[in-house]
């Protein structure tokens, strides 16, 4: 039995063994079947992942190899571009030359059968090829021309920020069904055209034509075409610069030339009036200059001074106004010229008045000072024509150098009609006078001058006018022009006898101070007129009768003084008329020293 018992209990404990065995195995089976199932599941998403990671790596590469063309683009781009904003031609006026460069730039950079540049005729009717550059001939021509009436080019309404371009020149968006027959000679088939903005007007194009396929023009081959028409641009400006400049040299030459005699004329005029005066004492013959001579010399230096406040601000004013302005502003010029006539005050206020009138009812701002300059110009009726210029905000300025030109035309008559009447005189009076030609200050006590010239008078003055001299005997000499200050002294005195009629005192004080040297010449006689005070020192003023003065000694005193970097002083009352010139000291101690 127990042998019974123990084999029944070992196949008991083996069967149970079995199934544990077959248990274990099934469980096992279940786990490696699981195991494959996510092994599978993860193998087919490592499979998609790495399909996806395939996908944007190729992406990626493509998108690289475009950033990489596209850089690659733009670094020749920038390279072109550097070495065209380094030309000389650009900068020197040479335009055609440095149209060349660009086209040519345009042409290889953008590989591009063409590039060209039109620019705008005068009138706008038409659009002239400037340059024209071909990559299959490698030349270059001039020959072509639109006409903006037709239905080509570009002729549609833009503005200088408009870039028209066409992919596909066979159905044009942009622009006409008529430049199909345009571009049929060359296969054109896109075409990127630039506005050039030149001044703040479109003043033509720069055109990109490609052949074959039709191309899509990328954001930085617009933006490389936008830059071509702005160093277009800047290839006209310093055309214009080069123009402006040889103009200029020229008007400086005008006016270097006109300074020179006007400062002869000048000189001579000194001197001829102290021979004048001379003359007088010693033969008794007319101081009388001729007064040709002098309108002469007040109108060369009106046109002096205009081209002396204006030169450098011409090239300005002009570069900043309009075509349609400067059309206006030469009009009135020549209106100017054919119709200024003199006017009484009267006359004057009343067509003044009248303007302002006409100006409020067009609606014209500022009309009083506007009708001012109207008058000063001479353009009197027919403001039709010219209330664009009047209602332009600049209108101001612009009237103000019209009539400055008016000026200047006037003062050009006055020459032309004085000069030969003044030839005579002048020639006369270089004869007999004597003229310091080496235009140099020398140093000189003022005292000696003004003894000098009393002397002359001496017997003009020994019976009946009493002479105080009040001279400072520390009186420092300076750095000076001693002919022309005697020409001063001899001037103020002569005149100083005429008003006391040679009878009475003559007062002449000489001081000074650490600045400078004040001399005061006064006389007895009746005194100067209130109303004619203002006026002593213009040209040509005279209260003497006709032949017995020209008016232009005190003038004279003046330009000499001045000259002399002083200035001169009058008071007047009744019975009494006191003229004080300063001349500086401490400028001229520096230059002695």
């Amino acid at each position: 039995m127990k042998v019974f018992a123990t084999r029944a209990t070992s196949e008991l404990l083996r069967q149970r063994a079995e199934i544990a065995r077959r248990q274990a195995y099934d469980e096992l089976e279940n786990r490696v079947q699981e195991a494959t199932e996510g092994l599978r599941l993860r193998t087919a998403e490592l499979v998609e992942a790495n399909t996806v990671l395939e996908r944007e790596i190729k992406e990626k590469i493509a998108a690289g190899l475009a950033i990489q063309a596209r850089e690659n683009r733009l670094k020749k781009q920038q390279t072109g571009l550097l070495k065209l904003a380094k030309s000389k031609h650009l900068y020197e006026g040479n335009l055609q030359a440095a149209l060349r460069e660009i086209t040519e730039l345009g042409t290889h950079t953008l590989n591009v059968e063409q590039t060209s540049v039109w620019l705008y005729s005068q009138d706008k009717s038409q659009l002239k090829c400037a340059d024209l550059y071909e990559i299959s001939t490698t030349g270059h021509s001039q020959e072509n021309s639109l006409f903006t009436g037709g239905n080509s080019l570009l002729f549609q309404n833009v503005n200088y920020q408009d870039i028209i371009l066409e992919d596909n020149i066979e159905k044009p968006l942009n622009t006409q069904a008529k430049l199909v027959d345009y571009f049929s000679p060359i296969s054109v088939s896109s075409t990127l055209n630039i506005p050039i903005n030149f001044k703040g007007q479109i003043t033509g194009f720069i055109c990109l034509d490609n052949n074959g396929n039709n191309r899509n023009w990328e954001v930085e081959e617009q933006n490389f075409g936008s830059y071509l028409a702005y160093m277009t641009a800047l290839a006209m400006e310093s055309r214009d610069r080069l123009q402006a400049e040889l103009t200029l040299r020229q008007k400086n030459q005008e006016l270097a030339t006109t300074l020179e005699q006007l400062q002869t004329a000048q000189q001579e005029l000194i001197q001829s009036e102290k021979m004048v005066a001379l003359g007088q004492l010693v033969a008794g013959v007319a101081h009388e200059i001729n007064t040709p001579l002098g309108a002469i010399n007040s109108s060369i230096n009106n046109i002096a001074n205009f081209w002396e406040t204006y030169l450098e601000k011409l090239p300005i004013f002009f570069k900043e106004l309009s075509p349609e302005r400067q059309e206006d502003f030469f009009a009135l010029l020549k209106k100017s010229s054919s119709g200024r006539i003199s006017l009484s005050t009267r006359e004057q206020r009343k067509i003044k008045k009248n303007l302002v009138n006409q100006l409020k009812t067009h609606l014209v701002d500022r009309g009083t000072t506007i009708a001012n300059y109207l008058v000063g110009i001479g353009v009197y009726d027919n403001l039709e024509e010219f209330l664009p210029l009047l209602r332009d905000s600049n209108s101001e300025e612009i009237l103000k150098i019209a009539y400055q030109f008016a000026n200047v035309q006037t003062s050009s008559k006055t020459i032309r009609t004085a000069a030969k009447r003044a030839a005579k005189v002048v020639f006369a009076l270089k004869t007999y006078a004597r003229y310091d030609s080496t235009g140099e200050k020398i140093t000189a006590n003022i005292l000696e001058g003004i003894e000098t010239i009393l002397t002359l008078y001496h017997n003009k003055i020994k019976h009946s006018v009493e002479v105080i001299k009040e001279f400072d005997s520390s009186l420092p000499p300076i750095q000076c022009y001693p002919d022309e200050l005697n020409q001063v002294w001899t001037n103020l005195i002569h005149n100083a006898l005429q008003a006391m009629e040679y009878h009475g005192s003559l007062t002449i004080q000489a001081t000074h101070s650490d600045a400078d040297i004040k001399v005061s010449i006064t006389d007895s006689g009746q005194g100067i007129q209130p109303e004619i005070m203002s006026k002593i020192f213009q040209p040509f003023f005279t209260t003497k009768p006709r032949g017995e003065g020209s008016g232009l000694g005190l003038d004279i005193v003046k330009k000499i003084i001045k000259k002399h970097d002083g200035n001169i002083e009058v008071k007047s009352v009744p019975g009494q008329t006191t003229f004080t010139v300063y001349l500086p000291i401490n400028r001229n101690r520096m230059e002695i020293k």
